[in-house]
């Protein structure tokens, strides 16, 4: 008998070969047949004949003394047995509205047979605008990691996630988006809760977007009365010096300059009634006024616009106030001349960037009703901010 090399087990499967020829190289020449066109090649029980069973049925029949050898050809199709999504390794984080940057992804496999594979790349759903590249190469034998590269700017906060089907096998990746805090002016002093917390709420009827609680509240209102969602009290036009704060110390001394060097409520009790003199009237005008208190994107809004805001409550007082998506409380206020806290769970006032004269316009609401008007500017008054 001739040298005989068969690589093959008694079933050879073409899905995981490919479009593999094996070829019999007789002392007669060689017979060819595509690897996808073979069902099973068997011996005989004396193993004196090779039958190749075509999946057509055709049989074929080698005498094995004829045969000089039996190769295959072609390039072999990598496969795994298992891929495990869920306990894949992130390296990086993803925030929105920013470009993913040194982000990849790790994950597990079994079962490898040492084949290669062509890599993929998959766009991501849920939070769309990432991508998740895995460049071709070779499966271990047995267990190995697969690296994917996740590129891209996801375009919100939430989960990112990828249909990942490689090597036979399929799972999901999922990928956390954290939502990035806008952030506050440089040198923002803030009382005793800290920076107050950045969560948009949306009126349906005007189509406006919010902060869902007062500058300086620490939760959104729970009642009409509730504490810790009153906030802060601003001098108009201030920025966020410590002033604001409901214990801040007092002063008698009017400021010349838009920032004073101190946190010091500044006590108005004479015309016009305003901490700073003279007056300036661009200081709370849009998002690049001079000492905007509001986090980045976020401004004063106009007198329309809160008028506009309260003619969609379903009751014009402060209980129409807190039935509406932006549940604005009654904070009270501080007064000019004394800086004492006026009203508290009462009354409510709500500066605006609009100015009205030597004063500046509010919106302001009670049990009784709403209402908007003009006030000097050394009260201290309740901020909501809006965003641009």
């Amino acid at each position: 008998m001739k040298n005989l090399y068969i690589a093959l087990a008694l079933l050879i499967s073409g899905t995981a070969l490919g479009q593999i020829e094996q070829n019999i190289n007789k002392t007669t020449g060689t017979v060819s047949n595509a690897i996808n066109d073979i069902d099973s090649i068997r011996f005989n029980a004396g193993q004196t004949e090779m039958q190749i069973i075509l999946n057509n049925g055709t049989v074929v029949n080698h005498a094995i003394s004829d045969i000089n050898n039996v190769t295959f050809s072609g390039t072999f199709i990598g496969e795994i047995g298992g891929l495990n999504c869920a306990a894949a390794a992130i390296n990086g984080t993803l925030d929105e509205g920013l470009a993913a940057s040194g982000v990849s992804v790790n994950i597990a496999y079994t079962g490898g047979n040492g084949g290669p594979h062509n890599g993929q790349i998959i766009t991501s759903i849920g939070v769309t605008g990432l991508t998740a590249t895995l460049g071709a190469g070779t499966f271990a034998n047995g267990a190995g990691t697969l690296t994917y590269t996740i590129t891209g700017t996801p375009t919100s906060a939430g989960t990112a996630s990828f249909a990942i089907n490689i090597g036979g096998q399929t799972c999901n990746l999922t990928l956390v988006v954290s939502s990035v805090q806008p952030q506050y002016p440089a040198g923002s002093v803030f009382c005793a809760s800290g920076p107050t917390t950045v969560v948009n709420v949306t009126n349906p009827t005007t189509g406006k977007i919010w902060m869902d609680r007062n500058l300086g509240a620490t939760q959104v209102a729970t009642s009409s009365t509730d504490a810790n969602s009153y906030g802060d009290l601003y001098q108009w036009g201030r920025r966020s010096d410590g002033h604001q704060c409901r214990t801040s110390p007092t002063t008698t001394t009017l400021s010349s300059v838009d920032q004073p060097a101190h946190g010091d409520f500044i006590l108005a009790p004479n015309t016009p009634d305003d901490w700073r003199s003279p007056q300036n009237v661009n200081l709370w005008q849009g998002v690049n006024g001079v000492n905007n208190p509001c986090p980045s994107g976020y401004r004063l809004p106009t007198n329309v616009e809160q008028t506009t805001e309260y003619q969609s409550w379903g009751q014009q007082n402060s209980a129409g106030a807190f039935a509406s998506p932006l549940k604005l409380p009654l904070p009270g206020s501080r007064g000019n001349s004394t800086g004492v806290l006026i009203s508290v769970g009462n009354v409510a006032h709500y500066w605006s960037s609009t100015v009205s004269n030597t004063d500046s316009r509010k919106f302001f609401f009670s049990s009784s009703g709403v209402n908007t008007g003009a006030t000097n500017r050394a009260f201290g008054q309740s901020v909501r901010c809006i965003k641009d």
